[in-house]
């Protein structure tokens, strides 16, 4: 499952001025709609993917926060 929630956001990004459907997005990926409608509402949840009125999905404003380190979390050398 984990591939598959990679594989739609790296499609999402591989055009972020368009925006996706679900159709599109189950057709592109070759997985079942059933399954894309489950992987887009939990990413729509945690505002990683927003849906526009027409239905198409983009990169939402969720997906952002997380390329920001929070607070004590910054880096201090530790993966070096």
């Amino acid at each position: 499952p984990t591939e598959r929630v990679v594989a739609i956001m790296e499609l999402l990004a591989s055009q972020p001025t368009r925006g996706f459907t679900l159709a599109e997005i189950s057709r592109e990926l070759g997985i079942s709609r059933a399954t894309g409608h489950a992987i887009m509402s939990t990413l729509a949840g945690r505002h990683w993917v927003v849906r526009a009125a027409t239905g198409a999905y983009t990169w939402g404003p969720g997906i952002a926060s997380l390329s920001q380190p929070a607070g004590e979390l910054r880096y201090h050398g530790v993966l070096q």
